[in-house]
């Protein structure tokens, strides 16, 4: 993408789920934590009243969890990319993405158990729900996270195949927002490498992203 003020560009922010999935996700996650592993029948439970009362106060809690979290990696994706400060987003991901929501089902768990009365430490929710629930908030932001590499690679594949096709001897055809732009080869200063990324200067300061090895322009 080209970059006209002398900036370097930034990559474009890889697309996470939609609605219906953020929807969708915390209700699957809801029916792991309250439906009985056991031999009690779901059709049962299905017929009582008060089994509604948990379920939906556990689907709000997993809703609030999910949209936590995919706000988190929309943040952190931009101020700390994986492929650029890997052990740096780590560390703040396990605490954001993981830490910080399962602390929060716990405190709003707590709350809710002391409103009844309860001591929560001896009911089984902290000595199964709760470990199912921290397990299950870790699996979501390991699936954000593969799903981060797996656009990347996509979208370097896409790129490098229409440049591909489109490299002349005279001009480069270079990404420049959600198109294509001609760059003339006697425009371009130099190529450099910064972190991952390659990028191409020209004599007039413009900054455009190249998804290709320098490698691989070098012969060009």
């Amino acid at each position: 993408m080209g970059n006209h003020d002398g900036k370097e560009p930034s990559r474009k922010a890889v697309p996470y789920f939609s609605a219906l999935f953020l929807l969708l996700l915390p209700l699957a996650a809801t029916l792991c934590i309250v439906l009985p592993a056991g031999d009690e029948s779901i059709l049962n439970l299905l017929q009582e009243r008060w089994f509604y009362l948990p379920l939906f106060g556990t689907y709000c809690v997993a809703l609030l969890i999910t949209d936590i979290i995919n706000r988190v990696n929309l943040l952190l994706d931009k101020y700390y990319p994986w492929e650029q400060q890997f052990t740096r987003r780590l560390i703040i991901q396990l605490f954001s993405g993981w830490l910080f929501p399962s602390g929060l089902a716990f405190l709003v768990a707590y709350l809710y158990f002391s409103y009844l009365g309860v001591d929560i430490m001896a009911t089984l929710y902290s000595r199964h729900m709760f470990p199912l629930i921290v397990l299950l908030i870790l699996l979501m932001n390991i699936l954000y996270c593969g799903y981060y590499y797996a656009w990347r690679l996509m979208e370097n594949l896409r790129t490098n195949a229409i440049i591909d096709k489109t490299v002349y001897h005279d001009r480069f055809m270079l990404p420049e927002g959600t198109g294509i732009t001609k760059v003339p080869v006697s425009e371009l200063a130099y190529f450099y490498r910064k972190d991952e990324d390659v990028l191409a200067r020209t004599h007039d300061k413009s900054i455009y992203l190249v998804s290709r090895s320098l490698d691989d322009i070098e012969p060009e």
